[in-house]
């Protein structure tokens, strides 16, 4: 059987849920403007949230279309990306542990976001918040175990400090943008401030590119590894090549 090499699936993967996002806010703006200022404060609004913009009919099924294609395939690239870690690094006692709790805040991680997709705030509230906020502390609390992870390897594998570098880049945007987007979300259903709930859109929309290029970077890693499912099995590791 022909070998799919992990470089060749990252980009499309990472580029089918930017697409569809593209897609379902452009799609928003132009059918339904008068929808951008219908929260509780009927004020003027110029970019529709991403729950807005996936809350129904087709622009729905698209998104949960791409988000969940893509949540299937990532499970199994981290799959491949904790178990080549675990070889890269000594998996022994405290990192044998950190490696089991890597694996599973991006279980964790992924799950969630296909809940929140499936479960709009439109039609659920409460399992769609609840399912974000446990999105966004698993993603959290990943890309800080990870890039811990990682500075363990800069010593024996220096190309991993090309992984690190864009991974904490990408990490502190989607922390700021985060926090910001909260921030904004609050103050706007407390004092209704006029185009304060496009910003907090915009923040979100930062947040989940940021997101999905934090995860592209696992390339740097596990790019010259094929893609085989449920038969893990040791290769020529990214790092070697390029170290």
């Amino acid at each position: 059987m022909r070998k799919i090499m992990v470089r060749r699936v990252l980009p499309a993967l990472a580029a089918l849920p930017v697409m569809s996002l593209i897609i379902c806010v452009t799609w928003t703006m132009v059918e339904d403007p008068s929808g951008l200022t219908r929260t509780h404060c009927a004020i003027p609004n110029y970019i529709p949230s991403l729950s807005a913009s996936v809350a129904s009919g087709l622009r729905k099924r698209i998104w949960i279309g791409s988000i969940g294609f893509s949540c299937a395939v990532r499970i199994f690239v981290h799959s491949t990306y904790n178990f080549t870690l675990s070889h890269l690094v000594d998996a022994q006692n405290r990192m044998g542990f950190l490696l089991q709790v890597h694996y599973w805040l991006h279980l964790v991680e992924i799950l969630c976001l296909f809940s929140l997709t499936i479960f709009t705030s439109k039609e659920n509230f409460q399992i769609h918040r609840n399912a974000f906020s446990l999105f966004v502390i698993s993603c959290a609390l990943f890309g800080f175990l990870d890039l811990h992870i990682l500075r363990r390897l800069r010593s024996t594998y220096p190309s991993s400090i090309h992984s690190i570098k864009w991974k904490r880049h990408f990490y502190a945007i989607m922390t700021v943008s985060i926090v910001l987007s909260a921030v904004c979300y609050l103050l706007h259903n407390r004092y209704c401030i006029s185009h304060l709930y496009s910003v907090f859109a915009l923040f979100e929309h930062i947040f989940i590119l940021a997101n999905l290029a934090f995860h592209y970077h696992v390339v740097d890693v596990i790019g010259d590894l094929p893609l085989i499912f449920f038969d893990p099995v040791t290769h020529t590791l990214s790092l070697d090549v390029r170290s």
